[in-house]
Order: C-alpha cells, then sequence, then structure tokens
C-alpha cells in the first residue's frame, strides 16, 4: 500500500498492508474532480476473506475504493514482476 507521513511534500513509499498505522496517510482520489488527496488513516483493522485477486498493471499502480495502491504482492521483486 502506498503511504505518506502526513506531512507536506512527504515522499509516498510502499509498505506491507501489515505495517500501515494511523500514523500514516493514503493519497486517496475523489469525483468528480479526480484529484488526489491525502487522508490520514483513521484505524486499522484485520480482515480474513477466502479468495484471490491479483491485477497487474504496466505501472504497478492501480486504484482500489478511491485508494492508490500497488498491486505489486512482493515490494522486493516488482521490478521483475513489472517485467
Amino acid at each position: 500500500i502506498h503511504v505518506t507521513d502526513c506531512l507536506p511534500n512527504s515522499e509516498l513509499r510502499t509498505v506491507k498492508a501489515k505495517e500501515v498505522t494511523t500514523e500514516h496517510c493514503l493519497m486517496t482520489i475523489h469525483a468528480p474532480a479526480q484529484k488526489l488527496r491525502m487522508e490520514r488513516i483513521a484505524s486499522v483493522t484485520k480482515t480474513f476473506e477466502r479468495g484471490i485477486y491479483s491485477p497487474l498493471t504496466s505501472s504497478g499502480d492501480i486504484i482500489v475504493n478511491d485508494v492508490v495502491c500497488s498491486c505489486h504482492s512482493n515490494i522486493a521483486v516488482r521490478t521483475l514482476q513489472q517485467s
């Protein structure tokens, strides 16, 4: 998941979902202007569901429920996954 430190001009970095905390902000996109906005994470919960879906895009990024995310399942080998 792409997160920032919630500070102006802080860099967007990719972390594992289990590492996300309420100290992080996400980049979200909102209609109708389709502009990106930084939003602090209000809470974190674990959800266990059955099934798998792993799309792969040419950039490695995807928007899920208006949140900018990575579609890489392994951050360490994302260059290989994009190849």
